[in-house]
């Protein structure tokens, strides 16, 4: 018989097995982790410091488009010399390079 869920024995402290109304057990969370190898705690924290990088991304996008904006505006009819567009744009470059 196929179950929707996986379900793994667990214990309370009192040493019983916890039971919900359908009498399956469920893991908690960290149970889940119980058989993990080196490896995979490797890969584990490598996936997590990546997508931490990732979603510090789009922040640091914020930042630089308002400094373009600054720029553009604070220079008026002037405009942004072509030295600061490629500071820029090579900006833009680094943090696409990062998120990706």
């Amino acid at each position: 018989e196929l179950t929707p869920m996986m379900t793994f024995p667990t214990s309370n402290q009192d040493g019983d097995n916890a039971k919900e109304q359908n009498g399956n057990s469920r893991a908690g969370f960290l149970k889940v982790f119980h058989f993990a190898t080196a490896l995979d705690w490797l890969l584990i924290v490598l996936g997590v410091l990546a997508a931490a990088a990732s979603g510090a991304g789009i922040p640091i996008l914020t930042f630089l488009i308002r400094d373009i904006i600054n720029e553009g505006f604070s220079r008026g009819a002037a405009g942004i010399g072509s030295r600061q567009i490629r500071e820029m744009a090579w900006q833009f470059l680094y943090i696409g390079y990062g998120i990706a």
